[in-house]
């Protein structure tokens, strides 16, 4: 039989609805973090086009250093919603994709004025930004200044923004596959070609191009217009497929393939 609660249950339930539960997110290391911005979705990566009046930040203490981090694309625009992060040390590997949290002092998108402001402690030890986001690719790493003592650092640092292509798996029932592995690599041969883009010395040439996709058997690929090679497989790598895609940059078209029945054994490319 389920117990009714008691009294004091009831008085602290009441308490929790009254007042609210706590906010996720935002880092307690980054006091800029705390407010919420109006570009915190990375799916609205873009330049800002006009003038822009660039905001004030407090002077950090003897004990920070303030990165200021201003995020530009190819035409000097500031750029928005970019994801910024500061790191105790440079990602290696498949982590320039997405670097380890426990190498990250704090993260804070760009604000409309493209500036990422992000405070640190002052140990007096190197730090790394990393830029990257959902239209960012590929996502780059710089080195900074160490963290001294009431300093504030100013970088300025170039995002290469790029279409998003949204691809689509499907099984032979015409269901999605979630899970599925994809990878979507630069081969050459097309228009704007992209061979050696994301290249990683030592490596395959999947290397760097390979993600599972989501619930709804979709993955984002942030990329220039050019000629790709894809690989798909369901999520146990069975039913391999290949094909050659020549991405023309349209963003608003997803691309959608459906697996074979049987895995095919020859790239096309």
């Amino acid at each position: 039989m389920m117990k009714r609660p008691t009294s004091i249950a009831l008085v602290l339930l009441s308490a929790v609805l009254a007042f609210g539960l706590p906010a996720c997110g935002g880092s307690k290391k980054n006091p800029f973090a705390k407010k919420k911005s109006t570009r915190d979705d990375i799916s609205e990566v873009g330049a800002v086009e006009g003038p822009v009046q660039e905001r004030k930040f407090a002077d950090p203490t003897a004990t920070q250093t303030l990165y200021l981090l201003y995020l530009r694309d190819s035409q000097n625009r500031p750029v928005a919603g970019a994801s910024a992060m500061v790191l105790v040390q440079p990602p290696e590997g498949l982590n320039i994709n997405q670097p380890r949290r426990k190498t990250v002092v704090a993260e804070m998108p760009s604000g409309p004025d493209g500036i990422s402001p992000i405070m640190s402690e002052a140990d007096g030890k190197p730090k790394w930004a990393w830029v990257g986001g959902k239209a960012i690719w590929p996502p780059a790493v710089y080195e900074l200044e160490p963290a001294t003592g009431g300093n504030t650092v100013k970088m300025t640092l170039q995002v290469p923004i790029q279409p998003v292509a949204k691809i689509i798996i499907s099984g032979q029932d015409g269901l999605r596959v979630p899970d599925a592995i994809v990878t979507f690599k630069p081969i050459a041969g097309g228009p704007g070609d992209v061979e050696n883009i994301g290249d990683r010395p030592g490596k395959s040439d999947n290397y760097g191009n390979t993600k599972r996709t989501n619930g709804m058997g979709e993955i984002d690929y942030p990329r220039p217009a050019g000629r790709y090679g894809l690989i798909a497989t369901d999520d146990k790598g069975r039913n391999r497929l290949y094909a050659i895609v020549d991405w023309n940059g349209d963003a608003s078209k997803p691309l959608e393939f459906k697996l074979p029945a049987t895995s095919m054994t020859e790239q096309p490319w």
